[in-house]
């Protein structure tokens, strides 16, 4: 999904499209939201997009960081906009369901969003993680599981895997990459920076961005190397990456 936006003097709109990157088809418009300017650039609303399998219809869900306030978008609703329960956090997306995640002092929670019923459910961290990373953790999906990324001691980065999705025990720890590794790309960097890393791709390689890199960067789990790849977009961009789905029904 593509999302752009317009400001006038008292609003911004933000459209939405289809666009299929092998064609490079981009839809009619098939939505919009406006939110008046009076809110603070910070606190502009955010979205995401999914599929609910349960109604055959897909969803731009629209949040204000911090989960202060969640809105459903039907498309095909005639740009109806629905409030649903707020919930805290940032979220991901995997199998027609969002994740959110929320730092507290002392503890880390982890929200799922059902796109089928629009409800939440919390679930349960890896019980190896005894203590709340120094840096946010992020919520990924890899080999379609979802993953749990974090920085570790300011040594290590850590991936969580949940290989069955809901249930506690299925965490599997997946990757422990040294920082010291990392430092054969950056030399001049401060270890800790690290706990910035972003996973994006994960077969048996793992691909992976950093905030201070261009270059999407390569880690091979056999030898334990890293190399920079030839996959580049300004870095301030990296951390706005979302998942890549690889079919869509084509919506007129």
């Amino acid at each position: 999904m593509l999302v752009g936006s317009c400001v006038g003097n008292n609003y911004r709109k933000t459209f939405f499209y289809f666009c299929n990157p092998a064609t490079t088809k981009i839809s009619n418009k098939l939505g919009f939201f406006e939110e008046g300017l009076k809110d603070t650039v910070p606190n502009f609303f955010n979205f995401a997009f999914g599929y609910d399998d349960s109604t055959d219809t897909y969803k731009v869900v629209a949040f204000r960081p911090g989960g202060t306030e969640v809105r459903v978008f039907n498309l095909g609703d005639n740009y109806f906009w629905r409030d649903i329960q707020n919930s805290p956090g940032h979220f991901t997306i995997t199998h027609s369901r969002y994740k959110w995640e929320d730092i507290s002092i002392g503890q880390i929670f982890i929200i799922s969003l059902d796109l089928r019923t629009e409800t939440y459910t919390e679930l349960m961290l890896p019980s190896g993680l005894n203590e709340v990373p120094r840096e946010a953790p992020i919520l990924r999906v890899l080999k379609n599981c979802l993953c749990f990324s974090h920085d570790f001691e300011g040594t290590h980065l850590i991936i969580w895997q949940m290989i069955e999705y809901g249930v506690k025990e299925s965490w599997t720890q997946l990757l422990k990459i040294s920082y010291e590794v990392l430092q054969n790309i950056h030399h001049n960097l401060e270890t800790g920076h690290y706990s910035y890393c972003l996973p994006l791709y994960l077969s048996d390689t793992l691909v992976f961005a950093n905030d201070s890199e261009e270059h999407a960067i390569l880690y091979n789990m056999r030898d334990n190397s890293v190399e920079r790849t030839s996959i580049t977009i300004p870095k301030s961009l990296w951390m706005e990456a979302k998942d890549y789905v690889e079919s869509l029904v084509w919506y007129s």
